[in-house]
């Protein structure tokens, strides 16, 4: 068996730190894309969930300016308090 020289013993070093920093940056670059999936998720939720909310206020406008009260405020009271759940839980995150 022969001898290692201080060369084979640096080559082999690098080697080893090449490879972990090729492992660190796919890491990186998983997260990241994770990150960009999520934040578009999230994105298109609330676009969506606001969407819905405007639509049930506008709706119960239009039932209470028809004579329709008791309908606007069955759809109204509910929509409020779901929304005002959903807003105060983000202020928590």
């Amino acid at each position: 068996m022969g001898s290692i020289n201080p060369e084979q013993i640096l080559d082999l070093s690098k080697a080893i730190i090449t490879q972990i920093d090729i492992a660190d940056k796919r890491q990186f670059d998983y997260a990241m894309e994770e990150a960009k999936t999520s934040t578009a998720g999230r994105k298109l939720a609330i676009v969506m969930g606001a969407l819905i909310t405007i639509a049930g206020f506008l709706a119960t406008i239009y039932m209470a300016l028809n004579g329709h009260e008791f309908i606007a405020l069955t759809i109204s009271l509910p929509l409020a308090t779901i929304l005002a759940i959903v807003v105060g839980n983000r202020f928590l995150d």
